[in-house]
């Protein structure tokens, strides 16, 4: 009787330790939107993904000029969500694998512009991932 409490004293801390663990760690949503909070007004869009290994997942948008943009892409687990912004052309305007996977790019846009945002999980540990991008804007 006496090891049994004592397993069940230990299934319910361990259990207890993990919860309080996991409510500690910042969503995906909640990463990115933290980094909307510097006078970036979000676009409005949670854009979320389930990226498998080796896919890549495309947002068209229409970037108005006169504006500073801000992308910003996060992984529920993956610390390597690449994002590349691409116009109609196919030149890449940006991607942050040049940046250490740096998880947002502040940019200016002068005239309208069409362009493509592609979206990839670049950590081979790591085979699916919930992702979320986020676009905000000021003037």
């Amino acid at each position: 009787m006496r090891h049994f409490f004592v397993l069940h004293f230990l299934v319910i801390f361990i259990c207890t330790g993990y919860h309080t663990y996991a409510q500690k760690q910042k969503t995906a949503v909640e990463t990115c939107e933290m980094y909307l909070n510097d006078g970036f007004i979000s676009d409005g869009q949670y854009y979320t993904y389930v990226i498998q290994k080796d896919e890549v997942k495309q947002t068209k948008i229409t970037l108005m000029g006169g504006n500073t943009y801000r992308v910003a892409a996060c992984g529920s687990v993956s610390k390597k969500i690449q994002f590349s912004i691409v116009d109609v052309q196919g030149n890449v305007l940006y991607t942050n694998t040049n940046f250490d996977y740096a998880p947002y790019w502040d940019f200016e846009i002068y005239k309208t512009i069409e362009c493509t945002i592609l979206l990839q999980n670049n950590d081979t540990t790591i085979p699916t991932d919930k992702s979320i991008l986020l676009i905000g804007y000021k003037r």
